[in-house]
């Protein structure tokens, strides 16, 4: 997801979190690896598994998007 701004602290803190995260992965000889936070943890799965993955939209949000944008 992206978003416009500056990064706030916890952007940057769960940035560092998933690219310490990735090097570890990395480190140990695994690849084709996506990072991501569920439930406030990092985790990692193997990327056409992530590829395959339905992305969720929560519609409550969208809506309160649409509503702040006019």
């Amino acid at each position: 997801m992206q978003r416009g701004g500056s990064p706030t602290v916890l952007d940057r803190v769960i940035a560092s979190q998933m690219g310490s995260r990735a090097v570890e992965l990395l480190k140990d000889g695994i690849g084709n690896r996506v990072i991501g936070m569920e439930n406030n943890k990092i985790h990692d799965i193997d990327i056409v598994e992530g590829l395959e993955k339905p992305v969720k939209v929560r519609e409550d949000l969208i809506e309160l998007l649409r509503i702040l944008s006019i």
